[in-house]
Formats: C-alpha cells, structure tokens, sequence
C-alpha cells in the first residue's frame, strides 16, 4: 500500500480480517509514516483544513495498513502496539483539529486565526476503526 508521502505500507492488526503476516519490519515504516504527518511544523503547527484533511487521509491508510495485519508475540507484539497507538491517537487528534474552526492555545489554525469563545469547550475523541468527536457534556 502507498501513502501520501511516499511510503509503502503493509499491514498489521488484530482482528479476524487480518490478512497479512506480520512482518518486524513494518514497525518502523508505520511510525516513520506517522511521524510524517505529526511533527512537521506545517501540517502540525500551521494547520488549516486542506493539511489536516491530507494527513488525516494517509493516517488512515497507516491505520488500515495495521489493522489488516496479524497480531505478532512477545517484544514485537510490544513494538506493534506502539505503532498501533501512535496511529489511533494521531487520527483521534486530528480529526479533534478539524472539528474545533478556531485558533485556541497551541492549535492554530490559518483558515481560522482567531478565537472563538463560542468554541470554548471540551472536545472528546476515540473510536478506532471509526474515529469519532463531540462534545464533552460536563465542564
């Protein structure tokens, strides 16, 4: 599988639709992937909608890519957890991103450069396969 930056993917999960064998290898492509769309400044600093909408795209991939994986033991299963997480919870925060349309703090977005004190609230996040957010009901 390729994804928007270039790399080659193949997969790595847990569940009965697992389809590929798990290869210790794809650790470090899954979490290079990842990084690639987190720690750069201009996507994850300066974000607006278009930035968050692309890496969102390729996380998924990396997401889909894991998830269609055998789960491995012992030390890998470790190191496959770990790529595992940093999957769930970059697409976790960046659909957060796309759902609060203001600059609050240390997110900033360019299409929406100010504070809204509409906006002032909680926002709350998860699912895996099927990322979801709202509200958070109690202050």
């Amino acid at each position: 599988m390729s994804i928007g930056r270039g790399w080659r993917l193949a997969g790595g999960g847990e569940t009965g639709a697992s389809v590929r064998a798990y290869e210790p290898e794809r650790n470090s492509e899954y979490i290079r992937a990842i990084q690639d769309e987190v720690m750069p400044y201009d996507i994850n600093f300066f974000r607006s909608e278009a930035k968050l909408r692309s890496s969102l795209s390729n996380l998924h991939e990396v997401w889909s890519a894991i998830r269609a994986t055998t789960m491995p033991n012992g030390v890998q299963a470790v190191k496959f957890r770990e790529a595992t997480a940093m999957a769930a919870v970059s697409r976790w925060m960046y659909t957060s991103a796309l759902n609060r349309t203001e600059s609050r703090g240390m997110h900033q977005r360019e299409d929406y450069p100010h504070l809204n004190p509409a906006q002032q609230r909680r926002l709350l996040s998860g699912g895996l396969d099927r990322v979801w957010v709202r509200e958070s009901s109690t202050e």
